[in-house]
């Protein structure tokens, strides 16, 4: 089992904050390249992508651009004609201008058609059915994910991406999910907001993880602040077996940062800190210092 934290849409406002678009922008991006690495998922083998329920499914296959069979372009002109509100805000406009850049990577409706088979396959676990509350929750999880899954996985699939687990019913699914699958397939949890983590997750280690942060000054009103503040650019990286380790770049008069101007300033070890990595309060004072002896 492996599980992928993509970075925050917006760090301040915390995991809330994750956007599901860029989420399933790159859950369709691992499946695709994925899908390449023959050593990884075999000659038949391919990389389904498992979301929570029905609306996280039709949105995905509209933001994304997932291939329909017939049955689903059926199913998904019912959606759109009994719904045709269009969500158009200003975030949406916002969302749409940060990631412009992924567009060029994204595989075009014409590929997508043309092996719907292998890159375009997308499922949702719970589909339409509602969960009741109560002691009949795990047993009704249970029915709906081997109904709902019995034909989606097949004998030849290798790796499984689940998309933003959250609830508790998500938990008990997560968990059926791994039961049914054990010593067959790989399982990739990707933003996973599961809270306690699923047992089968709790001695899982980071292995890999990047933070890009960039450090703001306090404001001041002393007259020695006459010119904009210098705000360095921060990096906070693990990539095992090394510890967590942070690096920083001042940028030139010009506010550019190049990645060669990166430098190592401090690590702390793996067993010192949470899952996670380390927290604000070790980076500030990373920071604090670097800019002390950088600056004055």
């Amino acid at each position: 089992m492996i599980e992928i934290k993509l970075p925050l849409y917006n760090a301040v406002e915390g995991d809330d904050s994750n956007d599901q678009t860029v989420v399933m922008e790159f859950a369709k991006s691992l499946s695709d390249e994925m899908m390449k690495a023959k050593e990884v998922v075999g000659d038949d083998g391919n990389v389904p992508i498992l979301v929570m329920d029905e609306d996280m499914e039709r949105k995905m296959r509209q933001e994304v651009g997932l291939n329909l069979n017939s049955e689903d372009k059926r199913k998904e002109e019912v959606m759109i004609n009994s719904d045709s509100r269009k969500d158009t805000s200003s975030n949406d406009i916002d969302r749409q201008q940060l990631f412009s850049a992924w567009e060029s990577t994204d595989v075009d409706d014409d590929t997508c058609s043309s092996t719907p088979d292998i890159s375009c396959r997308i499922s949702s676990i719970f589909g339409n059915n509602q969960i009741r509350n109560g002691p009949d929750m795990f047993d009704d999880v249970c029915s709906i994910v081997d109904t709902n899954l019995k034909s989606f996985i097949q004998a030849t699939d290798r790796v499984i991406l689940i998309l933003l687990p959250t609830s508790t019913p998500d938990m008990v699914a997560c968990r059926r999910i791994i039961g049914l699958n054990r010593g067959k397939n790989k399982i990739i949890f990707i933003n996973s907001k599961l809270d306690p983590l699923p047992r089968e997750l709790l001695n899982a280690e980071t292995v890999y993880s990047i933070s890009a942060l960039v450090a703001k000054a306090l404001r001041s009103n002393s007259n020695d602040m006459k010119k904009a503040p210098i705000e360095p650019k921060v990096v906070v990286m693990r990539r095992y077996p090394r510890d967590w380790e942070l690096y920083i770049a001042l940028p030139n008069d010009d506010g550019i940062v190049d990645n060669k101007d990166f430098e190592q300033v401090d690590s702390i070890s793996a067993d010192r800190v949470a899952k996670n990595g380390p927290n604000n309060s070790w980076v500030t004072a990373c920071v604090q210092k670097y800019m002390k002896f950088k600056v004055e």
